[in-house]
């Protein structure tokens, strides 16, 4: 199986040039038990090193099944150790924070066995070590003899055709050590077994063949006793990809030491947490999202305002067209209403309570926060605001009550009582007042008619012109009925008559008092003086991320369409609130490579731990990609277990908290991702570190 012609190893330091094997020239084959045995720098286990791949060799030939190995290069002898070589070292070099099952069961990942199956195969091992009754214990809980056992069991889970131990007794008490021949010797029936060894007189009883060596010169090759030659064993592919073995080593390190796992979960949500916040923070100042003051106008995000392109009004048609859309959560035709501005009167809730703010859509309401309760019938209205502690019993005095309000409409004010019947006392909702939408749709008649309103008012001898500027419908009026403070003089007098057109008006008593010119009428004849027209509507959108899209959708089906949010944030920044994004994204830029530094710098204390970890899996078979996988994975998982974690905890935190709700989904993806490229950072930066160092010299194999 293996043939050493003239091989020759030299070690170079600082120029001085020092012989480690000269012109070695021997032949192993499978069933042969070998001791080779020397002083100390004789070269034995630099023999071992190279015929293991582990060393390279300068001179000569090696032959593994009679392929030669001078042209190796490094794929070829990590493919070399994985399928041809099992280890066994003094120092056991077992992965301590597992247990016994999984050290053997993960050897059997690496030959791409299921569950199932490396579950079974395992425990048939263990059994034939005699560790079957400690399957569930830790390999650091084990003593000497046990440990060397496992190891064993290990490399007959690698099925191997080549086993190669060094010092396998060296740690082990007399009895131990010949359970470890015994069980060696037992193994060598099947494979090439070859040990380094100080104590020839332990294992002669056991070995085959013995190897002198003396300053790395091959002194004695004495055969013990004979052996049966065997052919080297196919063996069985069994097909799992390299990335699936990684991510199941992975899993079993996240889980299997949970003290390491731990820190770097806390480390990475201390990461994600950063983040975030920094992100959340250039979101909410640096974009205008959250905050939306423009006087008259009711400019909340996720408002967007449509028209025909053909300029005529909305009809019943435009209606069922727009709610075929998606992402639409409502329409409101009543359109106009929306931008009134409702602030106090002159009333004695205002010594205690300020309001100013337009009517919203709130669906939800925090129990805990809501004085009194909410609009059921035109007429109510509920305020959002804040009240201070020492005010809420005087507040809470003017429940049920009319209060007065200055409405402001789009070219004068109205002064009109609302029943207040709650408070929704939350400063995130401040500045909105909820009414019932038929309640909107009357403040939207108020709006339907703007100029002079002419009625010819006749008597006997003469007649005059009475013009009002405003009209606006009352439901206690019926039929021709009119009511105005400037027509009380009117009222039951025979002598007069009042027209509008050719329509003989009924004039009634005017019970409130009215602002100058203003005119009621009812209902029905406010339909045929001014029939509704809707030049626009508003579309109330489920997420303010959907605004572009829906801009898309309406242009295509024949509209105009205008998102307040996306025109804010494109058409009224000031050359400051350039200045000021810029240099906010330079913040955030650099606070991302501070926190990528720091995170680095524990994450490498922390993985730096783990190097033997993960030099013991180079020892199994797994390669280099699978460590750089590995690694890889390790990071990602904390990032992902602290990245859902943190949006849980955030998702909590803007039920709680309104305001802190600047998150859509493409800034969650967007974060997401960051955090995916500092785990890829983190593991290149980690990799370049390691870089040039031997993985194998963190197992302390004397050279």
């Amino acid at each position: 199986m293996i043939k050493l012609v003239n091989v020759s190893k030299y070690y170079h330091n600082e120029g001085v040039v020092s012989l480690g094997l000269r012109k070695i020239n021997l032949e192993f084959n499978i069933g042969e038990f070998v001791a080779i045995t020397g002083e100390s720098g004789s070269g034995k286990s630099t023999l071992l090193n190279v015929i293991s791949g582990i060393d390279t060799y300068e001179d000569g030939e090696l032959y593994i099944n009679g392929e030669e190995t001078s042209y190796y290069d490094d794929e070829d002898w990590e493919e070399y150790r994985k399928n041809k070589v099992a280890f066994i070292f003094q120092n056991y070099n077992l992965i301590d924070s597992y247990s016994v099952l999984r050290n053997v069961e993960t050897a059997l990942v690496n030959q791409g066995y299921d569950l199932k199956t490396r579950r079974k195969k395992a425990i048939e091992i263990l059994e034939r070590v005699g560790l079957n009754k400690h399957l569930k214990h830790r390999a650091s809980k084990l003593s000497g003899g046990e440990k060397q056992r496992l190891a064993i069991a290990r490399a007959l889970a690698k099925d191997s055709d080549l086993i190669v131990a060094d010092e396998p007794t060296g740690n082990l008490d007399s009895a131990s050590g010949k359970q470890v021949l015994a069980l060696l010797n037992e193994v060598a029936k099947e494979k090439l077994v070859l040990i380094v060894t100080h104590n020839y007189e332990q294992a002669e009883s056991y070995v085959t063949r013995k190897i002198r060596l003396f300053d790395g010169e091959v002194v004695e090759d004495k055969e013990i006793r004979p052996f049966s030659p065997q052919k080297p064993h196919e063996k069985t592919l069994n097909p799992m990809s390299e990335l699936k073995k990684s991510a199941i080593v992975t899993l079993n390190n996240f889980f299997g030491q949970p003290r390491k796992s731990l820190l770097m979960l806390l480390v990475s949500l201390a990461t994600v947490a950063f983040v975030f916040l920094i992100y959340g923070s250039l979101l909410n100042v640096g974009d205008g999202r959250g905050f939306y003051v423009r006087e008259s106008f009711n400019a909340y995000p996720e408002r967007v305002i449509v028209v025909r392109k053909d300029g005529e009004p909305l009809t019943d048609v435009d209606y069922q067209r727009l709610s075929k859309l998606p992402k639409i959560k409502r329409i409101i035709k009543e359109d106009a209403a929306l931008d009134f501005n409702f602030t106090l009167g002159q009333s004695g809730i205002n010594n205690y309570l300020y309001f100013g703010g337009f009517p919203a859509f709130i669906e939800k309401f925090d129990q805990k926060k809501l004085i009194g309760r909410i609009p059921k019938e035109e007429g109510e209205i509920l305020l959002c605001t804040y009240v201070y502690e020492e005010y809420l019993n005087s507040v809470e005095g003017f429940l049920e009550k009319d209060i007065e309000f200055y409405i402001s409409l789009n070219y004068f004010s109205l002064r009109k009582n609302y029943k207040l019947v709650g408070i929704y006392n939350n400063p995130e909702q401040a500045g909105k007042y909820v009414i019932t939408e038929d309640e909107l749709k009357n403040l939207y008649n108020y709006t339907r008619f703007s100029g002079d309103f002419t009625i010819t008012i006749e008597n006997s001898e003469d007649f005059f012109i009475h013009n009002f500027y405003r009209v606006f419908p009352d439901k206690k009026l019926t039929g021709n009925q009119v009511s105005s403070f400037d027509l009380n003089d009117y009222v039951n007098r025979d002598e007069y008559t009042l027209k509008w057109k050719d329509r003989v008006l009924i004039p009634v008593e005017c019970q409130k008092e009215s602002d100058y010119r203003i005119i009621y009428i009812s209902p029905e004849l406010f339909e045929t003086i001014v029939p509704p027209e809707y030049p626009q509507y508003t579309l109330d959108l489920y997420k303010v991320s959907d605004a572009q899209s829906v801009l898309q959708s309406l242009y295509k089906e024949g509209y105009y369409g205008y998102s307040v949010h996306l025109s804010f944030n494109r058409q009224y920044q000031t050359i400051d609130d350039i200045i000021y994004k810029f240099f906010m994204r330079l913040i955030l830029a650099f606070t991302l490579l501070v926190i990528y530094l720091l995170s680095y710098l524990i994450y490498r204390a922390i993985l730096n731990s783990k190097i033997h970890d993960y030099t013991i899996l180079r020892i199994i078979g797994f390669q280099k990609t699978n460590i750089r996988q590995i690694i890889f994975l390790e990071i990602l998982t904390s990032f992902i277990f602290a990245y859902l974690f943190f949006v849980l905890v955030y998702q909590f935190i803007r039920l709680k908290y309104p305001i802190m709700d600047v998150y859509e989904f493409k800034d969650y993806l967007l974060v997401g991702i960051i955090n995916f490229l500092l785990a890829v950072f983190i593991t290149m930066r980690f990799i370049r570190y390691q870089k040039g160092k031997s993985l194998f010299s963190n197992l302390k194999v004397e050279v």
